[in-house]
């Protein structure tokens, strides 16, 4: 299991608390919106790594289709 970056916490802390906050996750524009990101790739490499590294779990064909995994849920 890698190691997150600083940034890649940072994106999971914003879902997590997006998830608590409203019960249910960002889509990635609003991910993109809230860091200020100029493309919408931003977040979806973002998401991609932390798929990989096993922090989320997403769920394709849904906006609001990410899942973050217990042992990283802020």
């Amino acid at each position: 299991m890698s190691e997150l970056t600083s940034q890649q916490e940072k994106v999971l802390k914003y879902i997590s608390e997006r998830i608590r906050d409203h019960e249910l996750p960002p889509t990635n524009q609003e991910i993109v919106d809230h860091f200020g990101w100029a493309s919408p790739n931003a977040a979806t490499c973002h998401l991609t790594a932390l798929e990989l590294k096993g922090a989320i779990k997403r769920i394709k064909g849904k906006a609001r289709g990410i899942e973050v995994l217990d042992r990283y849920y802020f």
